[in-house]
């Protein structure tokens, strides 16, 4: 495994020595974005969960910050495509309140997102794929039963998410634009179960898909 890993590394420092009078036609280089995405979702139940309404507002929000890295690569006037490292953080509160037991669901989670995103850029628009993890920065639950309030319980397990943005490239230098977009995404995994209630909360997981607008700085270091 080590060794396949120093390959990969050595294959990816041959790529970016090569002199650039090897490719005299395609652009090649650094791709970096800053992004701050925020929206609206809705939590959705996985399994055989008890009917549940929301409590308050039928949505939650959704915030934060991110950055991508990664190696960009022209393959016509046209055509380009990037594959990006991402990492960031994120914001969710959201309340749920199961109507048949008078129980009350708050979570809010600070969390940390790895991922990786290729991405295809045609024109001034552009296409991306962002999967990865989430990890919550500790316990963001509360529940409210019978006039008492229990906190989550346990270590919080990683999240596995899947989030499409597609964006507007304004260029106002040829390597660097602001990039204005729309996302839609989907979150697994929020588990909602306490020890101290069982018979309640045993099995509770839920996802969350979530829709916003995305605003970017992006910068490119073309090599031509």
């Amino acid at each position: 495994m080590i060794k396949k890993h120093y390959i990969i590394v050595f294959v990816l420092f041959i790529v970016l020595a090569i002199p650039n009078n090897i490719y005299p036609i395609i652009r090649h280089g650094l791709d970096f974005n800053i992004n701050a995405p925020i929206g609206i979702g809705i939590m959705i139940p996985h399994g055989n969960i008890p009917k549940y309404e929301p409590a308050g507002h039928e949505v939650n929000f959704q915030g934060g910050v991110g950055i991508g890295l990664g190696y960009y690569l022209g393959i016509t006037d046209l055509v380009s495509m990037s594959f990006l490292g991402t990492f960031g953080y994120s914001y969710n509160k959201t309340s749920i309140h199961k109507n048949n037991i008078n129980i009350n669901y708050i979570y809010e989670a600070h969390s940390l997102s790895f991922g990786g995103m290729p991405k295809v850029y045609i024109g001034d628009f552009s296409l991306g794929l962002d999967i990865g993890i989430r990890l919550s920065l500790g316990p963001g639950l509360t529940i409210q039963y019978k006039g008492k309030d229990y906190s989550s319980n346990g270590k919080s397990t990683p999240r596995t998410y899947l989030k499409f943005i597609a964006d507007y490239n304004i260029f106002f230098r040829e390597d660097m634009a602001i990039a204005i977009g729309l996302y839609i995404g989907y979150d697994w995994g929020f588990d909602l179960s306490n020890i101290d209630l069982p018979e309640i909360t045993k099995g509770e997981s839920y996802g969350n898909l979530d829709l916003g607008v995305q605003i970017a700085y992006r910068y490119a270091s073309f090599f031509r």
